[in-house]
């Protein structure tokens, strides 16, 4: 690979290759030390092979794709809750694709984004729609607003403090708080506390 290129090009390119290695397996202990899940994918320790330099970037490209994807499958795996509580929403807003395609467009992507471990985009979608349909109901702050659900029968009194709390928490997600990190079950819960705000704007718009 590297005949007829001058000495000092051989040895940046044998650096440069030997500090990938030396990278490689680094990342590859850190692998087996942290990632305890049984079985995983083997990764090759390149110290131990001897081959030629493209071989090696071949092998490291390999390994380096394997883990990723492993690692991603962990990082996604939804509990068969999730998975029904999921599939459930979706059949729960399958009406609002003819009603309000826009509102379901996003509440889609939302269910979307936390099937596949994105946590913080779904949180930020479904916080987006409350925001915009508390922006609809009559009412100079948020206590007002649940008093005017209460009147129309929209939500039981005894809901008025969860409202006001569910309100805050997803202007907290949104606008307010940038360090407010969601957790899953977090992002589930305002996932359904978003269905229920557009339920609520449809109810209003009727």
């Amino acid at each position: 690979m590297l005949s007829g290129k001058p000495p000092y090009l051989k040895r940046a390119f044998r650096g440069w290759i030997e500090g990938i290695i030396r990278n490689y397996d680094d990342i590859r202990s850190q692998y087996y030390s942290l990632i305890t899940d049984e079985p995983k994918p083997h990764l090759t320790l390149i110290s131990e092979k001897k081959m030629s330099y493209a071989g090696i970037l071949e092998v490291i490209i390999n390994n380096c794709t394997k883990a990723i994807g492993y690692i991603d499958s962990l990082l996604m795996q939804l509990t068969p809750e999730e998975i029904d509580k999921l599939e459930s929403l979706r059949r729960e807003i399958a009406w609002l694709e003819s009603e309000r395609p826009d509102l379901h467009r996003h509440i889609i992507e939302a269910i979307e984004l936390h099937a596949n471990g994105y946590y913080i985009g779904s949180t930020l979608i479904s916080a987006k729609i409350i925001c915009y349909v508390i922006e609809k109901i009559p009412g100079k702050n948020d206590k007002e607003k649940a008093d005017f659900l209460v009147e129309k029968g929209l939500i039981d009194s005894d809901l008025r403090p969860w409202f006001v709390r569910g309100v805050k928490r997803a202007r907290n997600f949104f606008t307010h708080k940038i360090y407010a990190i969601p957790e899953v079950h977090e992002s589930l819960e305002l996932l359904s506390n978003a269905i229920e705000a557009i339920k609520i704007l449809v109810k209003i718009r009727c």
